[in-house]
């Protein structure tokens, strides 16, 4: 049996096409050449499968050539459609016709003036190999592509499209980044008011346009609001968004080509797929097969409620395909371990770290749980700031959302965001305040990549990019939504001290442990994998007030370093207002040497024991090393129990 594959294709001359006609007595393809007029072609109901119309029709392959299909339901286009592109522009209502013309019109009214075209070109991969990263390595970093360069501050050639990020791959990689995860990037309808015909399912019927339902009356010169991320949009998601490429008509070889030149940096690509609801479970199985087969996408993030998540785990094709979802259901998996292929991401990390930074009672105990968790059967995510909400910036400027400018009555967006403005609401230029923001922005960034898990940056934190307190910028095609690439000092402080902390995760493996850390000492190294600890070494308080704990990681149970066994790690955590002496716990016959701090160096004390004491100023994070004893200083005995 032959199979058919849905959509349209040109080889040869000829132009194949394939489309399923659910409920349809009949189905015509319309095709022109670019600018031409259109010409009806009938295509005739398959023998075997009748809701499937197809037809095959000769074609000049030097020519664009664009389609459409027509039904007694109207002119619609093709959702296997491989190129989309629109005539007036990204975000841009196709004009009023000048012609009386009932045909033109309604083809304007069920389609907006986008059109399928017929994809051509061959793209030379030059041996392009997926690059697939240890779960343990990941470092992760979200963008949306448009946002991510079209300000005049990105300083690339080719702004707010595919190749202006691929200007910005180095950028990437110098920062320490492995893992790219971009925002819906696949064709959909930006324009929110007005919805166009795809397909011709009883499901997209009701996706038909409101304000077009009577072509000869329809207003064309209303304006629409934005969906600029492309969540819950219309979606052609077998074609590449042709507004994020420098030539739209190019849009399927520019995509390919920053696919490759991602691989060729050493780095993974993670796509966003946003289904709607109703769409068939063999639509997005053929769906995902498709981007991973035709662009070499190394995986995607998934709103798993919409998925078939079973079908994928056991898809051959897909077996080293890297899927993300906010949860999953672990009695629809086998048994085996699926670290290095699912991933959990959701606010938990996020929610529960904000208020223990900021002070709030209650939370300790839980950031410790999150802190060491790095996943059982799936590999776990964390962030500190999602698309969905404040940049992390915003978390530490802002007490409340400032969604004016959505045109919703600042309605929309979470109302909830466990942040905390430092004393003033949005800019300041008061130094204490601005000094605070910046010390409470390092300390997320630390407990961000010094936790166990795989670290997600929000794009622009590195460097304190802000919405200007919008929680929810999902139609902010303007610098509000924008990534602006700020280079003032506290920028660049901050961008380097991002750096610094990918540079020492990635140097020692006792931050990214592949192995669940239980608090034991099961290899009877003398100190437990992981331990906490209060003021008083050994003695963590987990109280309802309590806001200070000590983390310390053995590396004798990390995995091996070029030098042998990686060292071990404290840190000291002060999220309380007030400065803090700890008692710094003894490992083996080290001591512990300062790394780094967040505010103001601690101060050491004196103790008559010899032991090491730390005043931890407040709200600061310090973390030692430990190193070998200096000769002369007195060993102490380890008081563990």
């Amino acid at each position: 049996m032959k199979n058919i594959t849905l959509g349209v294709t040109y080889k040869n001359g000829k132009i194949t096409a394939a489309v399923y006609g659910r409920g349809c007595s009949f189905c015509n393809i319309l095709i022109r050449e670019e600018g031409g007029e259109w010409v009806s072609h009938k295509l005739s109901s398959h023998a075997l499968y009748p809701q499937i119309f197809t037809g095959e029709f000769p074609a000049d392959g030097k020519k664009r050539l664009e389609y459409i299909f027509e039904s007694e339901k109207g002119f619609f286009l093709d959702d296997h459609a491989l190129k989309v592109l629109d005539g007036y522009g990204y975000g841009k209502l196709c004009p009023e016709p000048d012609t009386k013309n009932l045909k033109n019109r309604s083809i304007l009214s069920d389609t907006l003036g986008k059109v399928c075209v017929v994809e051509k070109d061959v793209f030379d991969w030059k041996k392009d190999k997926r690059v697939t990263i240890p779960t343990s390595d990941m470092v992760a970093y979200e963008l949306h592509v448009r946002g991510f360069t079209v300000h005049e501050s990105s300083k690339v050639n080719h702004k707010g499209t595919y190749k202006g990020l691929c200007e910005k791959l180095m950028y990437l990689k110098n920062l320490g980044v492995t893992t790219i995860v971009l925002q819906p990037c696949y064709e959909f309808n930006e324009l929110m008011d007005y919805h166009i015909n795809i397909g011709s399912s009883p499901m997209i019927d009701m996706q038909r346009s409101r304000l077009f339902a009577k072509p000869a009356q329809a207003q064309f010169d209303i304006a629409s609001r934005l969906n600029f991320w492309g969540y819950g949009a219309q979606s052609f998601y077998f074609a590449p968004k042709s507004a994020y490429a420098s030539k739209p008509e190019n849009v399927c070889s520019e995509f390919k080509d920053m696919v490759r030149r991602i691989h060729l940096a050493g780095m993974e690509l993670i796509m966003e797929m946003d289904y709607a609801r109703g769409i068939s479970d063999s639509f997005i199985l053929e769906n995902i097969r498709f981007w991973v087969d035709e662009y070499h996408v190394d995986g995607f993030r998934l709103n798993v409620s919409r998925v078939p998540m079973k079908l994928l785990a056991e898809d051959p094709y897909l077996c080293n395909i890297k899927i993300i979802g906010s949860s999953f259901d672990e009695s629809i998996f086998s048994e085996k371990d699926y670290r290095d292929r699912f991933y959990v991401t959701n606010d938990g990390f996020q929610d529960t770290l904000r208020r223990f930074l900021k002070g709030d009672e209650g939370q300790l105990l839980s950031a410790c749980e999150l802190m060491k968790d790095n996943g059982r059967r799936f590999g776990k995510i964390n962030y500190m700031a999602d698309h969905n909400g404040f940049t992390l910036n915003d978390v530490y400027s802002y007490d409340i959302r400032h969604n004016e400018k959505n045109g919703e009555g600042n309605r929309d967006g979470r109302e909830v965001n466990f942040s905390w403005n430092c004393g003033a609401e949005g800019p300041t230029k008061k130094r204490k305040i601005l000094d605070l923001r910046n010390r409470m922005i390092k300390n997320a960034l630390t407990v961000l990549f010094l936790s166990q898990g795989i670290p997600m940056l929000l794009a622009g934190d590195e460097f304190g990019n802000t919405h200007e307190g919008n929680n929810n910028p999902y139609c902010c095609d303007n610098e509000q939504g924008w990534v602006i690439w700020n280079r003032t000092g506290r920028a660049n402080e901050i961008r380097k001290y991002t750096s610094d902390l990918i540079k020492l995760r990635k140097a020692h493996p006792v931050f990214r442990n592949d192995n669940f850390l239980s608090g034991n000492d099961f290899s009877f190294t003398g100190v437990p994998d992981i331990s906490f600890h209060g003021v008083k070494a050994w003695y963590p308080d987990f109280g309802y007030y309590s806001r200070t704990v000590g983390v310390c990681l053995n590396g004798d149970y990390a995995a091996k370093t070029a030098e042998g066994k990686d060292s071990s790690f404290l840190m000291l955590i002060n999220t309380h207002w007030e400065e803090h002496e700890f008692q710094l716990p003894v490992i083996k016959r080290g001591e512990w040497e300062k790394v780094l701090s967040t505010g103001t160096d601690p101060k050491s004390v004196e103790s008559p024991s010899h032991e090491q004491r730390e005043v931890v100023p407040a709200r600061t994070i310090c973390l030692y090393i430990s190193k070998e004893r200096k000769k002369n200083r007195p060993e102490v005995k380890n008081d563990s129990k």
